[in-house]
């Protein structure tokens, strides 16, 4: 991007340039549907779209295109034009009301802000009456805005459809801040009166897990953890907007993901629960796209410490692991939680044969497995259910005289689908799947 240094009009037929496009693009933002703003441009000695012409006025921003590593212009006094005050392309926004503004600012008010804003004929999809955002990490932060549909594109102005009172709105926030330091920034969120007072509008931090009434305050202050990325902001904040809100009554805290050997232990506690019913588990190799691999039922009533545990005993080899809980209770609301990465990338999928073969099936009060000759030392055993849960476990098990492995199942444990995880001492796993009676 680039600027008419001068407090005259200059002529860009007339500027010389040097491995650069002959099109200059610029955003009239009194263009467009409904005038919400669209692109605009001009081709030296040709013609203009959207009332750019070839007459660039003071101050007015522009883009070019570089066509070698080496582009540039140059633009001098004989490139001024005094006498085109009416064709000049002077495009700056009389009326900046319009839609929420957004901003992140850091302790010296360094500061990016972007708008979000509400048309009839927009959709949640990148459209021409958008304005795309480029990112990259600066001392006081970039911010742009995502939408589900589309979460690829990141947005400098989104217009998203107008507010419907039967559906509930979640626009992201992707904010690319330094890594390597920790520091405290903040959220302002100003000219929230454009949003009909019927719709209450909340500010999520999965990081933290709060749930945050932007009415009451429209500032939020937050910091960050040198090289934690789930504290970094690329998918810690986002807005919903929707009639009668009410934050979910669960009150999650320390949820915790660990590499146990060849799987990946997740607990969570609650300090309060109302009217809860389960939590979904959900995995993402890319921190974005998630999917359900397991449940746990909820207490569903506590005031007290809740204790929960699942086990993705399928975790993605040679790549990172993302991890987050669905907390919904028994109205159908829900929320997400912060998200916790694992990572695989240095291990490779393999499943050794400790085991040759496991019986009776279906098993009743027992398991027997045959270990392999080749094993030799002792044997640590887990099992869990369908849903992941750990149920039973051992270490240092010997085996018999003819290399059986007898584990007794508890009379408690309800007939079903069970796994065993045989870990030997060099730390080689096999998982089975037996069924109980």
């Amino acid at each position: 991007m680039v600027g008419n240094p001068f407090q005259a009009i200059i002529d860009w037929d007339n500027i010389s340039r040097t491995n650069v496009a002959a099109t200059y693009y610029t955003f009239n933002p009194n263009a467009g549907v409904s005038g919400n703003g669209a692109y605009g441009t001009y081709t030296a000695s040709g013609s203009g779209t959207n009332n750019v012409t070839r007459y660039i006025g003071p101050g007015q921003a522009f883009w070019v295109e570089a066509t070698a590593a080496t582009g540039s212009i140059q633009i001098e006094e004989a490139d001024k034009d005094v006498t085109q005050t009416s064709a000049a392309t002077t495009l700056f926004k009389a009326d900046s009301s319009k839609g929420v503004s957004i901003k992140v600012l850091d302790v010296a008010d360094h500061s990016d802000e972007i708008i979000l804003d509400f048309a009839s004929n927009a959709t949640f999809c990148f459209d021409n009456i958008d304005a795309q955002k480029f990112q990259f990490a600066s001392n006081g932060g970039n911010i742009a805005s995502y939408n589900s549909a589309c979460p690829t594109i990141r947005y400098a102005v989104n217009n998203i459809p107008s507010l419907n009172i039967n559906r509930i709105d979640t626009v992201y926030l992707h904010l690319k801040l330094p890594t390597n330091t920790s520091a405290n920034y903040r959220l302002t969120f100003d000219r929230l009166l454009n949003v009909d007072a019927q719709y209450d509008v909340f500010l999520t931090d999965a990081f933290t897990n709060n749930l945050y009434n932007l009415r009451t305050s429209p500032v939020y202050n937050f910091s960050t953890i040198a090289n934690n990325a789930a504290t970094q902001g690329a998918n810690r904040f986002s807005i919903i907007i929707g009639k009668n809100l009410n934050p979910l009554p669960v009150k999650l805290v320390n949820f915790t993901a660990a590499k146990e050997k060849n799987t990946t232990r997740l607990t969570w506690n609650t300090t309060t629960e109302i009217n809860s019913k389960l939590f979904i588990i959900e995995r993402s190799t890319d921190g974005i796209d998630f999917s359900e691999i397991g449940v746990v039922s909820a207490k569903g009533n506590s005031t007290v410490k809740v204790s929960y545990q699942f086990s993705d005993l399928n975790p993605k080899m040679g790549e990172n692991n993302f991890y987050r809980l669905k907390s919904v209770d028994r109205d159908g609301k829900f929320e997400y939680s912060i998200i916790q990465i694992v990572s695989f990338e240095n291990d490779v999928e393999k499943n050794t044969e400790i085991a040759t073969n496991l019986y009776p099936v279906p098993a009743n009060d027992f398991v027997e497995l045959s270990i392999n000759s080749n094993v030799s030392g002792a044997i640590d055993y887990e099992i869990y259910d369908i849903t992941g849960q750990l149920v039973a476990e051992a270490v240092n098990m010997e085996t018999g005289n003819n290399n059986e492995l007898k584990v007794n199942l508890n009379p408690n444990l309800k007939s079903g689908v069970y796994f065993i995880v045989l870990t030997d001492e060099f730390g080689n796993s096999q998982r089975l799947k037996f069924i109980k009676k």
